[in-house]
């Protein structure tokens, strides 16, 4: 039986740190496989710029909810 309990302000706010990096990471990696001049699908490399400008796009998010919650 998993044992729930609520997480403190601080636990909170390093887990979202935590996800706001992986989600630039994320951006970067994506990026990173673009550039690679192995990969000559256009289709495939336009999709993979995609998901990382969402990506980056998600940091943001993720930043915006830290910043709403820190005013609070």
């Amino acid at each position: 039986m998993l044992i729930s309990r609520h997480l403190s302000k601080e636990e909170i706010f390093a887990e979202l740190e935590f996800l706001k990096s992986f989600e630039a990471i994320t951006g970067k990696r994506y990026l990173r496989m673009c550039a690679d001049e192995r990969l000559k699908n256009e289709e495939v490399r336009s999709t993979f710029r995609k998901i990382a400008a969402d990506e980056e796009r998600h940091a943001q998010l993720v930043q915006e909810i830290i910043d709403i919650a820190k005013r609070k």
